[in-house]
């Protein structure tokens, strides 16, 4: 199986992104394999969920079997709609996609492997409209990481075999993608 994931900034994104649903998949169906929408080269939310934008990113992976839009919330309770926009889109392109809004930031997931490296309140982590300015950079900041590839997102990924659950049961929109990719993959 072939899935393709759109993200708003996979340069930086696929260093949370692959690891994460790599998981997701090799519960689901193993060997899968994962690979990164590259061309059209997307900037942004605006341009992640434009139809135009994603007609022509269907055309160039007509390999794929599944595509994956994941988006940042950033505190936009729109963007579950824009993403169900999409869905329907890819539905009418005789496409099959599925997606996930992350809460607020994909840098969360990170955080959330280190949630014992943070004093606040995991909800207010959870909650900040920007966590990747407040928690993340400082994060990486402290742990040398920065200079690492992805700006300290691979560095920090790196403790996700063992915090595998934690992680889906602190940012359970995961664990809701993984419910329906479940449902998807059983018809497919």
């Amino acid at each position: 199986m072939k899935v393709f994931v759109i993200a708003e900034d996979w340069r930086l994104d696929q260093y949370i992104l692959k690891p994460v649903l790599q998981r997701l998949f090799d519960e689901l169906r193993p060997n899968t394999k994962i690979d990164f929408c590259r061309e059209p080269r997307v900037g942004g939310v605006s341009q992640a969920t434009n139809h135009e934008i994603l007609t022509e990113v269907f055309g160039n992976y007509p390999q794929a079997n599944l595509f994956l839009l994941i988006l940042d919330r950033d505190c936009d309770s729109g963007r579950e709609d824009a993403l169900e926009r999409c869905i329907a889109h890819a539905n009418e392109s005789g496409k099959i996609m599925l997606g996930c809004v992350a809460i607020e930031e994909i840098e969360v997931w990170a955080l959330a492997l280190h949630r014992d490296s943070f004093s606040e309140p995991w909800k207010n982590v959870r909650g900040d409209c920007d966590p990747k300015d407040a928690y993340f950079e400082p994060l990486a900041q402290r742990n040398g990481w920065l200079s690492s590839p992805g700006k300290g997102r691979k560095a920090a990924m790196k403790n996700l075999s063992g915090r595998w659950r934690g992680l889906k049961q602190r940012c359970d929109e995961l664990q809701s993608l993984q419910d329906r990719l479940r449902t998807k993959l059983d018809g497919m």
